[in-house]
């Protein structure tokens, strides 16, 4: 799990929701907004439409969290942005190695990376 202050807040996402930039992939669609903020902050979105099993949607979280966590520590940060990753119903069955590379792959797209 990343640290509190790397999480995003509900008045942040908010208005990531009504100002980001969206990007897509297999996976996922990243929403994230390029912010003058100290921290890089991020959260995972897991809707009841990819699962209605809390299980499959925490352990969805959980594996996205730890991704990004891992690419942080591969990779260095650029710029600190706000995003959020939205899981499609195509990443239930997805590896963490799969969710991985997306993760990084995205990052490297909003140029966060």
């Amino acid at each position: 799990m990343l640290s509190k202050n790397n999480r995003l807040n509900k008045e942040l996402f908010d208005e990531l929701l009504k100002k980001g930039v969206v990007l897509h992939s297999p996976l996922f669609s990243f929403r994230f907004k390029d912010e003058g903020t100290d921290a890089f902050r991020v959260a995972f979105v897991v809707s009841k439409k990819v699962s209605p099993f809390a299980v499959d949607r925490n352990r969805l979280k959980r594996r996205g969290y730890s991704a990004v966590r891992a690419v942080l520590k591969k990779l260095s940060l650029k710029k600190t942005i706000n995003g959020a990753f939205f899981y499609k119903k195509e990443a239930l069955n997805a590896s963490y190695k799969e969710i991985e590379s997306e993760v990084s792959s995205l990052l490297v797209r909003s140029k966060a990376l």
